[in-house]
């Protein structure tokens, strides 16, 4: 059996003025609440607000992903904030139009630089003895573009990252978080 949901959302004004696109986006990824007791541990509880957001004029521009960066180095011993880490932020436009915004990183998270990074996915061809590597795949991943501008955010701390897209662009940033030093 194959299920099937589908909704009709009517709304003001043109297509391009409306909603429809962030409208989709909550119908086909639903908010799933879960039931805390006192008695569950704090680890189910629900997170603070995002250190990372997207302002914008406009409710063209999507921040579609927030995930840490594939090359970072991750151990359960250790803090990867000890080593420096990477954010990885990826923001579409959804409408067909020209989208102007901003990241909006919350100080809590001390970036030190900023780009435009690829996520293109090309392995040349090998021979059966010839492996891929993990190595191999990783330089394949996240490589930097472009440096971006990073300005203080003026309405209370934190720093500000220029968004620029064109018509269902899609846009990957690579936030590079300062090592914690150690004492």
């Amino acid at each position: 059996m194959i299920r099937c949901l589908c909704t009709v959302y009517p709304h003001r004004s043109s297509f391009l003025a409306s909603d429809v696109p962030l409208v989709a986006r909550h119908f086909n990824y639903p908010l799933h609440l879960r039931l805390s007791t006192s008695s569950t541990p704090s680890i189910l509880s629900l997170p603070p607000a995002s250190p990372i957001s997207l302002s914008r004029s406009t409710p063209n521009l999507i921040l579609d992903t927030l995930k840490r960066g594939e090359d970072d180095h991750f151990s359960s011993s250790t803090s990867p904030a000890k080593y420096g880490s990477t954010i990885i932020v990826r923001v579409y436009e959804s409408l067909g139009g020209e989208g102007r915004g901003y990241l909006e990183v919350g100080e809590e998270l001390q970036v030190a630089e900023a780009s435009v990074c690829d996520v293109r996915f090309s392995i040349s061809l090998r021979t059966e003895k010839q492996r891929l590597t993990t190595s191999d795949l990783s330089q394949l991943l996240e490589r930097d573009l472009e440096k971006l501008e990073i300005t203080k955010n003026a309405q209370g701390g934190g720093i500000r990252i220029p968004v620029k897209l064109r018509g269902f662009e899609v846009k990957t940033f690579k936030l590079s978080i300062k090592p914690t030093s150690s004492k």
